[in-house]
């Protein structure tokens, strides 16, 4: 609890289970895994009572060091921005945050794949109903009624359990009508989508949290005082592979001593691409060896090396415990020099002697060992290409008229502009879709011929886009965003001048797609994006009428690209009809702060 609250306070929780979606293009996706505010966020010394004097429970623009609490039956925190909403999530302590839009899009999945999209208080009606439940009640909000008679807003979590996302007391409740949520979630004037960086809700991979910002441009989160703990991925290059790496399997850096996970391998042959959750402050260095294995990569002494009377070094290691055929790894080995592995040649295959004597296949044997030496026993081994790159250091181009596959580790060249990079993401949608690109020299045009290998595979949508960090604490209205230039496992680098101390984030990239075309502002969801790979975890609408379609509710989609957007959910409790929990709001500026605006918060488990 925050210093200065006397008084205490008990939140109330729901965990969103894993589950995979229904709808056509998202039978893969898996869904849910964090813990959301079962009704939507209170100030902790809330009452409902009428009257002034109680005007600093409920409304509030600044949050300061305050926690939104979720609790039933007060009234919400209103007239909140949404870079304040992050802060107000934050002050909750570590690992809550402001509901992003997976998230969001989790529970209205939830809800639809159940049949039980909930209901809730979205008539202006005294006491406060659902517009078509119209027996459906709720207790009205006292303070909100002192202050403007016409406004009829419940209390949340006092309606019955149908406005829940479930149906049962158990569940999330007040996803639709009450007020409209904040959710982590940008439009440009482009109509272009700004998204999470990525779907990781774990605490220390999710791309949201509390960090301090430093030196004018580094945002560390190394889990020291407010700041939360992060290991982010990295993403390194390999050649001279001798061994194939495996998903799953620990990595080491036999030079530089760093270790961590393997997440992802992209093999093409003797080079590749592994992405990396690293488990130690060292780096991985250009050129060092790198060797996986599916437990801890443990090492052993050398006790001796020698020729093994057929020109092949002989290496003695005490109980070695290895078998023929094994590959091995072997560094600061005196004397005997050419038995230690270099870039060029990472590792040994062996053929064991007895307990304690192996040989190494291909070998030979020149000069008199001395002293030392450590082997290691690997499934994986190559040599480091490069430097690390920060996961939220690749950039993205879009594409369209495609013609021909992308394929992971393809070297992308722009017919005009001559600029390259290598594929190490390909979200496809069909003809058109995002590429996620490292090494990138030049800079890409749009619709430019996009070639692999001299064959056209599609046309730049657009130029290359970096990923952003929003700083809510960055100004006091609509915060501001900054570009990522560099990262780290537990650092971002930031473009411009941000002010230094404690800084509540959100990373987030950008889409290049306009996701307001063909769409009319008012209209209902008719479909949602369950085709575009960039967009279908996020229950954002694809077409809408006058109508609408039942499986989402009727419900409504509003926009505007006149300035920067935010995301709003649910609907407010004077939407009738057009509240629900696809229900999607993108006319508001972040800076924002009305009395049907309000937020929950999830923690990262």
């Amino acid at each position: 609890m925050p210093s200065g609250y006397k008084k205490s306070f008990k939140n109330h929780s729901v965990v969103v289970p894993r589950f995979y979606g229904v709808d056509t293009g998202l039978t893969s996706i898996l869904f849910g895994g964090f813990i959301v505010d079962k009704f939507i966020c209170s100030q902790p010394s809330a009452i409902n009572e009428q009257g002034s004097a109680w005007y600093d429970v409920a409304h509030s623009g600044n949050a300061g060091s305050v926690p939104g609490i979720s609790k039933p039956g007060v009234p919400v925190w209103d007239y909140i921005t949404f870079p304040q909403a992050m802060i107000a999530c934050a002050n909750k302590g570590k690992g809550w945050h402001l509901l992003t839009d997976f998230e969001w899009a989790s529970l209205a999945f939830l809800a639809k794949k159940q049949s039980t999209q909930p209901h809730g208080g979205n008539a202006n009606v005294d006491p406060p109903s659902d517009a078509t439940y119209t027996t459906e009640k709720a207790r009205t909000d006292r303070h909100l009624k002192a202050e403007t008679a016409s406004y009829n807003r419940a209390l949340p979590g006092t309606g019955p359990n149908t406005w829940a996302h479930n149906h049962l007391g158990s569940g999330v409740f007040d996803l639709q009508g009450l007020v409209a949520q904040w959710v982590c979630m940008l439009m440009t004037t482009d109509g272009y989508p700004q998204i999470s960086a990525n779907l990781d809700l774990s605490y220390e991979g999710s791309p949201f949290g509390r960090g301090t910002i430093s030196g004018t441009n580094t945002l560390t989160c190394d889990g020291a005082g407010v700041n939360w703990m992060k290991k982010w991925k990295t993403i390194l290059k390999y050649d001279a592979e001798e061994a194939g790496f495996t998903v799953g399997h620990n990595l080491q850096g036999l030079t530089s001593g760093a270790a961590g996970v393997i997440t992802k391998v992209i093999d093409l042959g003797t080079t590749g691409i592994l992405e990396i959750r690293r488990t130690t402050s060292a780096a991985f260095s250009d050129n060092e060896i790198i060797a996986s294995s599916s437990t801890s990569l443990s090492s052993k002494n050398v006790a001796g090396a020698a020729n093994n009377g057929s020109g092949l070094i002989r290496i003695t290691c005490n109980t070695h415990g290895y078998s023929t055929n094994n590959k091995v790894s072997i560094i600061a080995v005196g004397g005997t020099t050419e038995a230690n592995n270099t870039d060029g040649n990472p590792s040994w295959t062996i053929t064991v002697i007895d307990a304690n004597n192996f040989d190494l296949q291909g070998s030979t044997f020149s000069n008199a060992w001395t002293s030392g030496g450590t082997v290691r026993l690997v499934t994986g081994v190559a040599a480091a290409n490069g430097t690390e790159v920060g996961e939220f250091s690749a950039q993205y181009l879009g594409y369209d008229g495609q013609t021909g596959n992308f394929a992971l580790g393809d070297t992308v060249t722009g017919l005009t502009s001559g600029a390259s990079g290598i594929v190490f993401s390909d979200n496809d949608s069909g003809t058109y879709g995002t590429l996620g690109l490292i090494g990138i020299t030049g800079a890409f045009q749009n619709d430019e011929e996009l070639q692999v290998a001299a064959a056209t595979k599609a046309y730049a949508n657009g130029t290359l886009s970096s990923c952003q960090a929003y700083i809510a604490e960055a100004s006091a209205g609509a915060g501001a965003s900054y570009t990522i230039t560099a990262n780290t496992p537990t650092t971002l680098t930031l473009s411009g001048s941000p002010s230094n101390g404690t800084a509540t984030f959100w990373i987030n990239k950008t889409i290049t797609l306009d996701i307001t075309a063909g769409m009319t502002s008012g209209n209902k969801i008719l479909t949602l994006r369950d085709s575009d790979a960039d967009l279908n975890a996020l229950a954002l609408p694809a077409t809408s009428d006058g109508t609408g379609a039942a499986a989402y509710g009727n419900d409504y989609y509003y926009h505007s690209k006149t300035a920067l957007r935010a995301a709003l959910r649910g609907g407010y409790f004077n939407d009738g009809g057009s509240a629900g929990v696809f229900y999607l709001d993108l006319s508001h500026a972040p800076s924002a702060s009305y009395y049907y605006i309000g937020f929950r918060a999830a923690k990262a488990l």
